[in-house]
């Protein structure tokens, strides 16, 4: 079954679950900078789960990306912007169908799998810690202090709107 980009799955119990992709190009790797994956517009959302997929061979320059979120208001005491999880290690010599797995848990790392299809503790843990990852409205970013000369990852996530008209826009 392949999953419908930004639409409800349908199928029971995911009828509400839907599926955004962002493809982040090389020439966002290349500026050394953050650059947004996902706005939050309508209403809260719930992310169920979160992954990268490497489609494109990653360049030089010791990239170590992870995910920040800045709401429109901002809620968070002493900033407006918040780490969603801990940087990954360098990812600059991951290769094609590398999978970057985060297990919904806001301390630990984006971390690489070789573990495909197969439940282990990293992909079991969003259920195992209680379920998903509560977002208002706003930006999700990937915060990427280090430029790399190369590379293509498709940021997938899968989340539930907590009120209509929520959505998720690929940016």
């Amino acid at each position: 079954m392949v999953l419908p980009i930004n639409e409800q799955v349908g199928v029971a119990p995911y009828a509400d679950l839907r599926v955004s992709r962002k493809v982040c190009t090389a020439a966002e790797w290349a500026t050394g900078a953050d650059f947004n994956i996902f706005q939050i517009t309508g209403g809260p959302i719930i992310i169920e789960y979160m992954f990268g997929h490497v489609t494109t061979l990653m360049g030089a320059g010791a990239a170590t990306p992870g995910f920040q979120h800045t709401p429109d208001v901002a809620i968070y005491i002493g900033t407006g912007q918040v780490d969603i999880n801990l940087a990954a290690a360098d990812i600059s010599t991951d290769v094609v169908d590398t999978l970057y797995i985060w297990d919904g848990l806001n301390g630990d790392q984006l971390a690489p799998t070789t573990k495909v299809g197969i439940c282990d503790t990293t992909e079991y843990a969003w259920t195992g810690a209680g379920g998903g990852i509560i977002l208002v409205e706003g930006m999700i970013n990937v915060d990427n202090g280090t430029a790399i000369n190369a590379g293509v990852i498709d940021v997938y996530m899968l989340w539930r709107p907590q009120r209509s008209p929520a959505q998720v826009i690929a940016q």
